[in-house]
């Protein structure tokens, strides 16, 4: 324990005097910074060799990076065992706001200066995985808002911590209904960030970065984001601010293959989503790997959508081949659905929740119904189902058995 506190000690005096240097520093640098006559000050934008100062210099850097690795792994169990609680919390608190703003701003600046610099682009990550998550610690961050991590995830592009954080706070910007007396805190809606695409954004800059890990930019890292941890109804949602990205998203990720039609019949894809219908019963989508077939009900469901889908995308390209193809796929899917609700109508629950039989057999059934009735009324009705399934899976051998 006394090791303990004493390489706390000696930790918190060298980032106390490192954090002094570095403010003495800036301040000096601020108030030099107007212009002398007509020389104009030294403008930070401008990037080449030795310029960036000795305050983002890399022996700094790693110095306070260091400091905050120890204070990651000790600063909870030293402050639980200190006889002066609220006072070394205090300083705690200052200490890793400023080496923290100081470490990310030093990384910044190499940064901008050298983009294509794999080593700079890995430290700097590094530095916001390590500052972002301290400054949300208790003893930094008291009130629990998380203003100040999300402020500097934002400045620096941190896409992790933008959003975990905004994912922590959605209660206070999700829509409460028309009638809640509470609006929605934009500070921590990802809907305008993921909207501010325009040069007046302040979330611009976002829409110019990749993240370093993934190499994905930012929209599509939050869909991604929601999407690893099942939250596909917030991909949907969410993707109603970045529709392109979405459609990206849909088209190249299988996970949510099952729904991209509801973006497409969002955006107007008539064509798309009908076929996307389709294919949701085609045997693709239904083999081992997708679980249990579609029920009738689910079938019948999915169908009638891709029908009154694939008519709004007939008016729009009465020529389309794809169109017709599918018309004529829904529609010998709908009959044998009703074929076979017809054949099983003594069977079935009433629920439609029976699983759906493969033409094959449903022509075994036909013939087996027809065989064993002795009304005629029901032979007619037996034989004329048997018929439509012929016709719908046209199959010659399907169709001798009904004769």
């Amino acid at each position: 324990d006394m090791d303990m506190d004493m390489d706390m000690d000696s930790m918190m005096l060298t980032l106390s005097c490192v954090c002094r240097g570095l403010g003495e520093a800036f301040r000096y640098r601020a108030n030099e910074s107007t212009n002398l006559y007509d020389i104009p000050h030294h403008d930070p934008t401008l990037c080449g060799k030795g310029t960036i100062p000795w305050t983002s210099s890399t022996e700094v850097l790693a110095v306070l990076h260091q400091q905050l690795e120890k204070i990651q792994l000790f600063g909870d169990s030293v402050l639980s065992s200190s006889s002066n609680y609220e006072q070394d919390k205090l300083a705690l608190k200052r200490l890793v706001e400023d080496a923290s703003v100081s470490l990310l701003a030093g990384y910044h600046d190499h940064f901008r200066c050298d983009p294509q610099n794999e080593e700079i682009a890995r430290l700097y990550d590094e530095a916001k995985r390590l500052a972002i998550p301290l400054l949300r610690t208790s003893y930094v961050n008291e009130d629990g808002d998380d203003i100040q991590a999300l402020e500097m995830s934002l400045k620096h592009s941190c896409f992790e911590g933008i959003v975990q954080i905004c994912h922590d706070h959605r209660r206070s910007w999700k829509f409460c209904g028309p009638f809640s007396p509470v609006p929605p805190d934009e500070t921590y809606d990802i809907r305008l960030m993921l909207s501010g695409t325009s040069p007046e954004s302040p979330y611009v800059h976002l829409h110019g970065s990749t993240d370093y890990r993934t190499g994905l930019p930012f929209c599509d890292f939050v869909l991604n984001w929601y999407a690893d941890r099942g939250s596909n109804t917030e991909v949907l949602e969410l993707g109603k601010e970045c529709s392109e990205a979405l459609t990206r998203f849909l088209r190249n990720d299988n996970r949510l293959g099952d729904l991209a039609w509801i973006h497409d019949l969002r955006i107007g894809a008539h064509e798309r989503a009908a076929d996307t219908l389709v294919n949701l019963t085609s045997s693709i989508f239904r083999g081992k790997d997708a679980g249990a077939p579609m029920d009738l009900w689910e079938n019948e469901q999915v169908m009638s959508l891709a029908k009154l889908s694939n008519k709004l995308a007939r008016s729009k390209n009465p020529d389309s081949a794809l169109v017709a193809r599918n018309s004529t796929i829904i529609e010998n899917s709908l009959n044998l659905v009703e074929a076979q609700r017809i054949l099983q109508e003594d069977d079935l629950d009433g629920d439609g929740s029976e699983a759906i039989l493969p033409p094959d057999e449903l022509i075994v059934l036909a013939v087996n119904k027809i065989n064993s009735s002795r009304d005629v009324e029901n032979i007619k009705k037996y034989g004329l189902c048997g018929l439509a399934i012929a016709h719908a899976t046209s199959s010659e051998d399907a169709i001798a058995m009904i004769h």
